[in-house]
């Protein structure tokens, strides 16, 4: 499971008390599954009973992963440890455009506000590189990875797919339980690899719907994918010629994707 956004960082919280994280009680991860965290031992042996399972099923993962690092690369020039890293930063570097194309996709400012309880964003991941070119440098990942597809679906499903997502899933459940804690969701994206045989959830902190709340983006799927060949995390693009937009241009909420350079806004009659 991927590290929360920094806005999110500040709601963790015990797994078992839900006692947030702060320098009187620091939250300590469990040593085994290295994801749930407890504020005191105690609370870490009440919540065992629950936690056995899915620990030795996130422990072996982790011990996989592992054995990967020490792997011959794949096809295309990366272990699956070096891949499951790349697209860490990935997710993180897109965060802001994922959590655009979640709430479009689920119309969560739209009629939906409660879908983020039922279902999830799944986004199809491709490399769009080779052995010969597979991304070296930090910057080099933003435009490695293409967005293929990215459909909603049940979260139930997911789970049926994938057991051991229900344990992320639950965590990220339980942080919804306290409204004092956040302003917004918490936004649940399910990042798919088909190629490396791989996927990770993603969670992402949601600001409030704008005041002036624009009309449904029905396109969000293509500027997700526009955005992501273009490398562009979160600046607005020119839909007319792809030149990016400097921030002190930067729109709110529905420009995020596109919006029109000088070159091509009308000029008004």
């Amino acid at each position: 499971m991927p590290p929360l956004l920094p806005r999110a960082l500040g709601r963790q919280k015990c797994q078992y008390c839900h006692k947030e994280n702060s320098k009187r009680f620091p939250l300590k991860t469990c040593a085994q599954c290295q994801r749930s965290s407890y504020c005191s031992r105690e609370c870490q042996k009440k919540d065992w009973r629950e936690h056995k399972e899915l620990c030795g099923r996130l422990k072996e993962q982790i011990d996989l992963l592992n054995q990967a690092s020490n792997e011959s690369p794949t096809i295309y020039g990366l272990t699956l440890s070096d891949t499951a890293s790349k697209i860490k930063k990935w997710s993180q570097h897109y965060s802001v455009l994922l959590a655009h194309s979640y709430t479009e996709a689920l119309k969560l400012w739209h009629g939906a506000p409660n879908a983020y309880q039922t279902h999830l964003l799944v986004v199809y991941v491709v490399p769009k590189f080779t052995k010969l070119n597979a991304p070296q440098k930090t910057k080099d990942i933003w435009t490695a990875f293409g967005v293929a597809d990215a459909v909603v679906v049940p979260i139930a499903e997911i789970i049926e797919i994938n057991p051991e997502m229900a344990y992320s899933i639950k965590m990220i459940s339980e942080m919804d339980k306290t409204p004092e804690a956040r302003r917004g969701p918490l936004a649940l994206v399910y990042i798919a690899m088909p190629e490396f045989d791989m996927c990770m959830m993603a969670p992402l902190g949601l600001s409030p719907p704008p005041k002036n709340l624009p009309p449904w983006d029905d396109h969000w799927k293509t500027r997700l994918q526009r955005m992501v060949d273009l490398g562009v995390a979160e600046s607005p693009v020119c839909e007319d010629c792809n030149r990016k937009l400097c921030n002190q241009m930067q729109l709110p909420y529905r420009t995020i994707g596109y919006a029109k350079c000088k070159k091509h806004t009308p000029v008004p009659q």
